[in-house]
């Protein structure tokens, strides 16, 4: 009723000549990509920021686990409950700045470690904190 039974070679067309040209700009970026070069950020503070975002979700599914499994009141649920929007609230909160900070301080490392394979100067662009 809607027209999805219809043909549209039109349509076809150029879904089909986007597809071509998203696999070539991939063989370019696969060409271009170095493939020697180790750019893992293994710093200590990358590594405990890591460790943070990683903890702070686990405490968060491990209470939320607590509120589910050992209420067995309903007192005593909304008691794990309220605990656990503090803590859902604050792990989130951690989590997000703990990673967000992660990320930046790994792109800017990989970023670094290219232009030193290439010889150029790193860019001025270089996360805060790395």
């Amino acid at each position: 009723m809607m027209g999805a039974a219809e043909q549209h070679p039109d349509g076809e067309a150029a879904d089909e000549l986007f597809a071509e040209r998203v696999e070539v700009f991939h063989a370019e970026q696969a060409r271009k990509a170095p493939a020697d070069v180790e750019t893992r950020d293994r710093r200590t503070l990358t590594r405990a920021l890591m460790a943070v975002w990683v903890l702070a979700l686990v405490v968060i599914v491990v209470d939320a686990l607590v509120v589910l499994v050992s209420s067995p009141d309903v007192a005593t649920y909304e008691a794990h409950r309220d605990l656990f929007f503090i803590i859902a609230a604050v792990g989130t909160l951690v989590y997000f700045v703990a990673a967000y900070w992660e990320l930046r301080r790994r792109k800017s490392h990989t970023a670094q470690t290219l232009a030193r394979r290439e010889g150029r100067p790193a860019a001025a662009e270089a996360a805060p904190g790395s």
